[in-house]
């Protein structure tokens, strides 16, 4: 699901991050902004479905592969309230 299918473009992160919590679904992002999002978070001891930060170094192919892995290897569980970094 995108921001756009949740009729959450332009929505603060904040936002996305209820939605995400809300549906159980990980975020998978370039923004930083989500990573303060996070580690606030997890600083206060609120639980959140898991980022997956995407550097911005990353080649969208690889990306593609890392993602498509961590989907593959990873139970929601065990990246709940986690910072997964994609290369």
């Amino acid at each position: 699901m995108t921001a756009a299918d949740a009729a959450l473009l332009g929505a603060p992160d904040e936002r996305h991050m209820a939605q995400a919590i809300a549906m159980s679904r990980s975020i998978l992002t370039g923004d930083q902004d989500f990573l303060r999002l996070a580690d606030k978070y997890v600083s206060t001891g609120v639980q959140f479905p898991g980022l997956i930060f995407i550097l911005p170094s990353a080649q969208v192919g690889d990306t593609v592969r890392a993602v498509a892995l961590l989907a593959e290897v990873l139970h929601p569980r065990e990246i709940a309230s986690w910072i997964e970094w994609v290369p």
